[in-house]
């Protein structure tokens, strides 16, 4: 029956092709998680020499005809301290670790050596209506995240420092930072608002230095069949993708679609 026979060649293929795909998709999920399984992957760090080292194990795994990894120098934030003690009413205290923001030029958030202090102050994202008639001055605020350039009107209304915490899904186009050198103290707390009650006296402490670190660089290459074309030359063809990550909370900026960039040229 040929109809018959048809229909099972068919069936067949597609089934292939969904195997082959599944093998795909697989890799490309197996490379994207172990490229994203520290919290980020920033030049000069151990975490970011982890992900190069992968990079280049995968590739040497494949066999290319040779794989050279390339150290560099690069500047680099070291954070000595960043924390925010919380002291209530009742003279209850704790202390949180704080992740700082990224630096507004070259400038990290950082504090006087004896700290910030002042009163907690909630602001939702920053709108006019969110600070109301309340004093600014000389009080740390409280933002959502998701807040647009909110923070920046904090600042202007004579805030010491800003405190962003998750309210929702974090949205990438919110900019946390300006192209201005100015010590703008802004720290990222995980924890969430509720750690931090309003009115409650906060100090925060945060030394941050840029020492010199080591990137590195992972070439692949894999000889061609016909390197020379129409320049009558040696011609190459080059794909390549960052490996490192960055975001505005530098230290916790796994770099999702970056590393999905990587596992693609992997998978290339």
């Amino acid at each position: 029956m040929p109809e018959a026979r048809g229909v099972a060649l068919f069936l067949g293929f597609m089934l292939a092709l969904t195997a082959a795909a599944a093998e795909r998709d697989a890799a490309l999920r197996a490379d994207s998680a172990a490229l994203t399984q520290q919290p980020h992957r920033l030049v000069g760090t151990a975490e970011g020499r982890a992900a190069a080292a992968y990079v280049a194990k995968r590739l040497r795994a494949m066999g290319l005809d040779a794989v050279i990894e390339q150290e560099f120098p690069a500047a680099q934030m070291r954070v000595l301290r960043c924390e925010v003690e919380v002291r209530t009413a009742e003279g209850a205290a704790r202390t949180l670790a704080l992740l700082p923001m990224r630096a507004n030029g070259i400038m990290p958030p950082v504090t006087p050596p004896g700290g910030l202090s002042g009163p907690l102050l909630h602001a939702g994202r920053g709108d006019p209506e969110d600070f109301g008639e309340r004093r600014v001055a000389g009080a740390i605020v409280v933002l959502d995240y998701n807040c647009g350039r909110g923070w920046l009107r904090a600042f202007r209304q004579g805030a010491l420092a800003v405190i962003f915490v998750p309210a929702e899904r974090a949205e990438a186009w919110h900019c946390h930072a300006s192209e201005t050198t100015a010590n703008l103290p802004r720290f990222y707390l995980p924890a969430g608002r509720s750690a931090l009650p309003e009115g409650a006296i906060a100090t925060i402490h945060s030394e941050i230095v840029w020492e010199t670190a080591y990137g590195c660089n992972v070439f692949g290459y894999l000889r061609g069949s016909q390197p020379v074309f129409d320049l009558e030359k040696e011609e190459a063809i080059i794909l390549a993708t960052a490996l490192d990550s960055y975001g505005e909370v530098p230290f916790a900026s796994p770099g999702g679609r970056g590393a999905a960039n990587i596992a693609v040229l992997l998978r290339l």
